[in-house]
């Protein structure tokens, strides 16, 4: 129930929105694996976005191997454009990404809601309540922008042409 797109694109709002900020030189980088053409063609499309709303994002190309230890030890960069495979059980992401204690939330950020419902997600052993708490957390997540999702592709893979396809859990 929460709508595709929470904050449509719009420089306009973006622009005056960073000048609220005092953020009018805003100046990131991003590391992408080099070599990883949709990743990269993604991480171009977004430093063009950003450039016309001001802000001047250089994507580091690099090997993709080492991207997790500069982006979550040694917290090297200030956003990574990678894929994330999902977890059996929606707590375990929620837990090691969206604490504000977490190794994979770098930049400690959260928020007080964020941190009740990861503790009542691992806590609560109705299914229905679970549900409707992981719900609550998916919502303040894209609410409060913890972590910005760009593109989810759903890829089927077949072996053999007798086979069936169901999408995978996560």
């Amino acid at each position: 129930d929460i709508d595709q797109v929470l904050y449509p694109h719009d420089p306009d709002r973006a622009r005056q929105l960073l000048e609220e900020a005092d953020a009018t030189d805003l100046q990131l980088d991003m590391i992408v694996g080099a070599g990883l053409t949709q990743f990269v063609q993604l991480a171009e499309i977004i430093q063009a976005q950003w450039a016309d709303v001001g802000v001047d994002l250089t994507v580091r190309q690099g090997d993709p191997a080492p991207s997790a230890d500069i982006m979550f030890t040694q917290q090297a960069a200030d956003s990574s454009l990678s894929g994330a495979s999902g977890r059996p059980d929606p707590s375990q992401y929620l837990y090691g990404r969206m604490r504000g204690d977490s190794f994979g939330n770098p930049g400690g950020h959260t928020t007080p809601r964020m941190e009740e419902l990861i503790t009542a997600s691992i806590t609560e052993t109705d299914p229905a309540a679970r549900q409707d708490i992981l719900r609550a957390a998916s919502r303040e997540v894209a609410e409060s922008l913890l972590e910005i999702n760009v593109v989810i592709p759903q890829i089927p893979y077949a072996m053999r042409s007798n086979a069936s396809f169901t999408p995978y859990l996560t």
